[in-house]
């Protein structure tokens, strides 16, 4: 049994989203799979703002593996202020 790709992209969109919180909107959002997660083994999602430009923020996401390997990787575009 596999860690389907759609819940991995779930969970990094939830990642996003409840850093965003009410402060803005998710504006665009992708993911990349690189890798087979199983749903008995720790994944974590991790992110990390890569620009900010005015009220768009670019953030780098990715899911890792317990060993740390990215499996899931993306981007999200979000706007503060609504």
């Amino acid at each position: 049994m596999i860690l389907h790709g759609l819940l991995k992209a779930a969970f990094l969109g939830q990642l996003v989203t409840d850093w965003l919180g009410d402060r803005g909107t998710l504006k665009t959002f992708e993911v990349s799979y690189r890798g087979i997660d199983q749903p008995d083994h720790p994944y974590r999602c991790r992110g990390r703002v890569t620009k900010v430009e005015g009220e768009e923020v670019e953030l780098e996401v990715w899911g890792e593996d317990e060993g740390g390997k990215r499996t899931t990787v993306g981007m999200a575009t979000v706007r503060l202020g609504g």
